[in-house]
């Protein structure tokens, strides 16, 4: 099925947001597992069995409105420890669409809090995604991804017994943090399989409205991925609030206020409110030859790697270059890789490449004896021709893609990296922002190991090489996309110069 850029570029710039605002709320709440720095103490046991038995009701809003409900249990166990759980819904819009979103996340700890096994859970519309993980001994997870029966185990190498992030913020708590004092925990994130530090920092003590009451809390920052969040801690231990970007915010309520009315979608749609002005127009994107653009905001450790491949950056100043796509080698003729590159041309969790239907397909796609330039455009052509373009609020996953054929960013840079791979490529997905009507958008894109270097291409809008408005903040495998969580919010962008075939437009100071 042929679909028009028109309708391409209405849907795909989504899906690297969706990501993030999952990150955001996993952060705080439960998706988490946190390796304690020191043992824990008799007053983070006795937070827990102060609320064991009891069951947490929040509803969660976005500037204002009310799009969902969050519920949070913690069970104290009869052979010791305890079970916490938490279950989370929302109604989001992406691009003008509105989907529904139910994720869940269960834990099983010892009686010192340390984690013993977890479930995670995500369903939206139609795709889903499911984790589960339980440790082997103090220093290995065994996670595994995937719908029962079909599950793929990774075992995941940690520094010590981790904790679980649902009940981080109110333990650093129990633990006598004081105002203005802070606590780094190195933290594994089941929907990226990845460890980050969340860094919390006590701000303040104040007295906040809580279902009719003023309520005396702590004020926590949570930091991560250079992204700020807050939550408020009740004296009991318990999360009274939770403030995050993208206008979220989730405040504690009873169940009947839970329950009473309609949650809306809210009026704010996530990609257009954190879409970037750059000051100038560009008429014709894909004509370009080079792009120059002022750059500011985000960290020291986000504009240091902006520079690399097709990209320059220096004095505030990012130059991005287009390509020209290699010459094609001998049919048959495959890479030497360098040690560096050769991970990118295996499976990893996400971009199942050696999965029997994504190997059937790319073999289907291009024939072995096409030269890997010839591979890599028709894997191009075919991912843009053949998924229909859609925001999706989920974890990325190349085989449930191909089983769906629809998806945003996201799911067009999983699958296309795998069929890559699987086609004999070195592929990797890059993640940033994209220009499309005037402003710039988050989105991810592929890039292949062609000829000694990478090339650009984006399956969703059937590029190969990719225009020089997309500009890459991050790349990687399926991961990366997490590490825009510091970017959105605090970017700043003006063109300065754009060079077509013939021509130099400058902007305006």
């Amino acid at each position: 099925m042929k679909l028009s850029m028109k309708k391409i570029r209405g849907h795909h710039i989504a899906g690297l947001l969706c990501m993030v605002t999952f990150a955001v709320l996993l952060s705080i709440r439960g998706g988490l597992f946190a390796q304690k720095p020191q043992r824990v103490t008799g007053e983070a046991l006795s937070a827990a069995e102060r609320m064991a038995g009891k069951s947490h009701w929040m509803n969660i809003y976005q500037n204002g409105s009310r799009i969902g409900y969050a519920r949070r249990s913690v069970t104290k166990l009869q052979q010791g420890g305890f079970a916490a759980s938490e279950l989370v819904y929302m109604r989001l819009m992406a691009m003008g669409l509105v989907q529904e979103v139910h994720f869940t996340t269960t834990g099983i700890l010892r009686p010192d809090l340390t984690l013993d096994k977890f479930t995670f859970e995500l369903a939206s519309h139609l795709f889903s995604f499911r984790a589960r993980g339980e440790m082997t001994d103090d220093r290995t997870m065994a996670l595994y991804v995937g719908e029962p029966g079909k599950e793929e185990r990774v075992d995941i190498p940690l520094k010590q017994r981790p904790y679980l992030g649902a009940s981080l913020v109110e333990t650093a708590a129990a633990q006598g943090l004081a105002v203005g004092q802070s606590r780094t925990f190195p933290v594994f994130d089941p929907a990226t399989t990845g460890e980050k530090p969340v860094k919390l920092t006590v701000v303040s003590e104040e007295t906040i409205p809580v279902m009719g009451e003023q309520v005396k809390a702590l004020k926590v920052a949570v930091n991560f991925m250079g992204s700020d969040q807050y939550a408020w801690i009740g004296p009991d231990g318990e999360v009274l609030a939770e403030e995050g970007p993208l206008g979220i915010r989730m405040e504690k309520a009873s169940i009947e206020q839970v329950f009473s009315g309609d949650y809306s979608s809210g009026e704010t749609d996530m990609a257009q409110a954190t879409s970037i002005d750059p000051g100038a127009v560009i008429a014709h994107p894909d004509k370009l030859k080079k792009l120059v653009i002022a750059v500011s905001g985000p960290g020291p450790e986000y504009l240091a790697n902006l520079s690399g491949g097709r990209q320059e950056y220096a004095d505030g100043l990012l130059t991005v270059t287009r390509e020209d796509l290699p010459a094609a080698e001998v049919p048959g003729t495959e890479q030497n890789l360098p040690a560096d590159i050769a991970p990118f041309a295996a499976p990893s969790t996400f971009i199942e490449s050696d999965n029997p239907e994504i190997a059937k397909t790319a073999a289907e796609i291009a024939s072995s004896s096409d030269p890997l330039v010839v591979r890599a455009r028709k894997i191009v052509a075919w991912v843009y021709e053949n998924l229909e373009k859609r925001p999706v609020f989920s974890v990325p996953d190349a085989v449930q893609t191909l089983k769906n054929r629809s998806g945003d960013c996201n799911e067009h840079s999983v699958l296309t990296a795998a069929l890559a791979r699987a086609a004999g490529i070195p592929a990797q997905m890059e993640v940033g922002v994209v220009y499309l009507k005037g402003k710039f958008f988050y989105h991810a894109w592929n890039s292949f190991y062609l000829d000694g270097r990478w090339v650009t291409a984006d399956s969703a809008f059937g590029q190969f090489p990719a225009d020089v408005t997309h500009l890459r903040f991050a790349r990687g495998d399926a991961r990366s996309q997490i590490d825009m969580m510091g970017v959105i919010g605090k970017l700043s962008l003006s063109i300065k110069d754009q060079e077509t075939t013939g021509a130099v437009a400058k902007s305006e100071e």
